[in-house]
C-alpha cells in the first residue's frame, strides 16, 4: 500500500513539472513619472539615482519595472484638444 502511494506521488510530481513551463512571466511594475521637462541625461540626474537604487535592491529596468514618462507639455496639449469634450460632459 505504501509503495502505491509513493508511486502516485512520483507520477503526480513528474506530470505537474511541465506545467511550470507554460506559466506566464510576471508583468513588470509600471512607474509613472510626471516631469516638467524632458528627461535629463546628466549623471547627477535624480531619476538615474532612483534607477540605481532599484538596481541595488535587485530590480532590473525593463524586466522588473518600467518607467512610464509623461511630460507636462503633453498634458497641456492634450487638455487643450480634449477641452471641448470635457466641457460637454460636465
Amino acid at each position: 500500500m505504501e509503495r502505491r502511494a509513493l508511486l502516485m506521488a512520483v507520477v503526480a510530481g513528474v506530470a505537474g513539472a511541465p506545467l511550470r513551463l507554460f506559466a506566464q512571466a510576471p508583468k513588470p511594475w509600471r512607474i509613472g513619472i510626471l516631469a516638467a521637462r524632458s528627461r535629463p541625461s546628466s549623471p547627477g540626474d535624480p531619476y538615474d539615482a532612483f534607477a540605481q537604487g532599484m538596481s541595488d535592491m535587485g530590480y532590473v529596468e525593463g524586466k522588473s519595472y518600467v518607467f512610464d514618462w509623461v511630460y507636462a507639455w503633453q498634458l497641456r496639449s492634450a487638455s487643450r484638444s480634449c477641452g471641448g469634450a470635457r466641457a460637454a460632459q460636465g
